[in-house]
């Protein structure tokens, strides 16, 4: 005796299925569980390691940046303004 597959279910059983699916009631007094303090502050905790984490990248880009001017305008002896303009474009 072969099993049937998905694809020789006929629409009939399926509309079976469904009725027998929706016949049970459903409880709508289901709702979302709140959140307490701890995990609250859990949150802003995590959000506040990630803002600290680009703030820091940011910080560091403008140190390598002013490191690099002061690098070239010991080596070449010009100004901040005419490193700046040459790297501007």
């Amino acid at each position: 005796m072969d099993t049937p597959c998905f694809s020789t279910v006929s629409t009939q059983s399926g509309l079976s299925l469904l009725r027998y699916i929706l016949a049970f009631p459903v409880d709508t007094s289901i709702r979302m569980k709140k959140m307490d303090l701890g995990q609250t502050l859990q949150i802003l905790a995590n959000f506040g390691v990630i803002a600290g984490i680009v703030f820091l990248a940011i910080e560091i880009r403008q140190n390598t940046d002013s490191q690099r001017m002061l690098a070239a305008q010991q080596v070449f002896g010009t100004s901040n303004a005419t490193i700046h303009a040459q790297w501007a474009g």
